[in-house]
C-alpha cells in the first residue's frame, strides 16, 4: 500500500474509534440530562459525540493527569466514566414526564442531516489530503496545522504534560506552554 491509501484507511479507523470513544459517553449524558426519550433515536446519535467530547474529555484529562497517560489508564478512565454515568442513571431514573423532547427529527431528516454534516466536513479535508507527485509527497497550503500533529504525537509518546516538540536547546526537555486539550483527545485516538 502507498502512503495515500494508508493515510485514508488510518483516517477511517480513527473516525470509527472516535465515534465509539466519544459517542457512548455522550449517549449516557444525553439520557442523564433527560434530553433523550429513546436510546436509539438517530438525532441522539448525532449530538452524542459532542456531548461525549465535552464531558468525557475533561474527565479523562484529569484522570490521566493523576494516574499517568497510557492505554491502560485511558481504558480505565473510559470504563469508570461509563460506570459513573450508569450508576447515576440507576440512582435517579427519569420519569417520562420530566424528559424533554430534544431535537425531535424524523429518522429521514436525521439521516439527511448526518449526510450533510459529513459532506460538509469533507470539504476542508480535501485541502489537506496528501498527494504523491513525481515521487514526492505534497500537501496544500491549508495544512498550517501540521505543527499540531507534532503536539499530538508528543502527548501520545510521552504523556502529560507534553514536552515541547519544537524547542529543545542542547537536548533539554522543556514542557510545552500551549493549550493542548484538543490535542490530548486526538492523542487518545493514536494510542
Amino acid at each position: 500500500m502507498n502512503f495515500v491509501s494508508d493515510f485514508f484507511w488510518h483516517s477511517v479507523l480513527a473516525a470509527l474509534v472516535a465515534t465509539i470513544l466519544f459517542s457512548l459517553p455522550g449517549l449516557g449524558i444525553l439520557r442523564l440530562l433527560g434530553l433523550q426519550k429513546h436510546w436509539r433515536s438517530l438525532s441522539a446519535l448525532l449530538i452524542a459525540p459532542a456531548l461525549g467530547l465535552c464531558t468525557y474529555g475533561p474527565f479523562s484529562l484529569a484522570f490521566t493527569a493523576l494516574f499517568g497517560y497510557s492505554v491502560v489508564t485511558l481504558i480505565v478512565a473510559w470504563l469508570l466514566f461509563q460506570a459513573l454515568v450508569l450508576l447515576w442513571l440507576l440512582r435517579q431514573p427519569l420519569s417520562p414526564a420530566t424528559t424533554e423532547d430534544f431535537c425531535n427529527l424524523s429518522n429521514k431528516h436525521s439521516l439527511l442531516l448526518f449526510v450533510g454534516a459529513a459532506a460538509w466536513a469533507i470539504i476542508p479535508t480535501i485541502n489537506i489530503f496528501p498527494a504523491l507527485y513525481q515521487g514526492g509527497l505534497f500537501v496544500n497550503a491549508p495544512i498550517f496545522d501540521h505543527a499540531k500533529i507534532a503536539i499530538v504525537d508528543a502527548i501520545a509518546r510521552e504523556g502529560l504534560l507534553p514536552i515541547n516538540p519544537y524547542y529543545a536547546p542542547e537536548g533539554e526537555k522543556i514542557q510545552l506552554i500551549y493549550y493542548y486539550t484538543w490535542h490530548f483527545l486526538a492523542s487518545q485516538l493514536k494510542l
